[in-house]
């Protein structure tokens, strides 16, 4: 096992509690239940796509989140630093982030419900692509099952205070596996031209944040059986793109509608 240690410090408020009351209640988080305030989720390192587990803190005194990361394999720190922090969203500067509470109310009453939350990604583009694809027309919590069944079957394995946890496939895995129980032949098609573009760096955090985000969206859906929904989820859920709202989510729409 490899194992590294660094720190992130927020910029404007941030509460890890909020976080991990959000990641440990969705279904298609990579999260482990876990006691105390601790946050432990598994997770792909992006690039080497070998499995890893963090364990996020955060200080009382100054609010940094102290995180440890133990993988199976070798870790590149910067990249796995880059990750972690956008997957808290850690890499944005939010100290304006309570300034938009005072100018709207709406906003500011759900900053405080939710303990200023900020959004909550998943690992990786590549991890959002192939939720997107494995939770069509079935339900998150049915979607939720064959992922962690795909993690149990073909993912890496990590050794963690003695337990070994299970974490999504790297792209080889699936592209060497014809088929998988459960899931039908077309999805699983798809779920492969996934994997086969996050092996070619096509579905990468770095590359989809360097792209205006209209275009890294209208590029994502050349890919087969990712439509305007997907892509704005790999978009804004798994690359982290700051600013964009999505269109294509009508019950944010509906959301928005009723709250305003």
């Amino acid at each position: 096992m490899h194992k590294i240690e660094f720190s992130l410090t927020p910029q404007g408020p941030f509460s890890l509690a909020a976080s991990k009351a959000f990641i440990e209640g969705f279904p298609a988080a990579p999260a482990l239940p876990t006691a105390g305030a601790a946050v432990r989720v598994a997770f792909s390192l992006e690039g080497s796509f070998g499995g890893a587990v963090a364990v996020l803190r955060q200080a009382e005194r100054d609010g940094r989140v102290d995180v440890v990361v133990t993988a199976s394999g070798p870790i590149d720190a910067v990249r796995a630093r880059d990750q972690l922090a956008r997957m808290f969203s850690l890499d944005i500067d939010g100290r304006l982030f309570a300034s938009i509470g005072e100018r709207d109310a709406i906003i500011g009453e759900l900053q405080q419900q939710l303990d200023m939350l900020r959004p909550v990604l998943f690992p990786s583009p590549y991890e959002a692509a192939a939720w997107a694809v494995l939770s069509q027309r079935i339900s998150m919590k049915q979607a939720a099952g064959i992922k962690a069944r795909l993690a149990t079957a073909l993912g890496a394995q990590v050794l963690v205070d003695g337990r070994a946890v299970t974490t999504f496939p790297a792209p080889a895995m699936l592209l060497r596996t014809p088929s998988f129980e459960g899931i039908p032949a077309v999805k699983w098609q798809r779920l492969q031209t996934v994997a086969a573009a996050a092996q070619e760096g096509f579905i990468d955090g770095a590359r989809l944040r360097a792209l205006p985000a209209d275009h890294a969206i209208a590029s994502l859906q050349q890919l087969s059986g990712i439509g305007p929904f997907s892509a704005e989820l790999i978009v804004i859920r798994g690359a982290g793109a700051p600013d964009v709202a999505p269109t294509a989510e009508a019950r944010i729409t509906a959301i928005v509608a009723e709250r305003y």
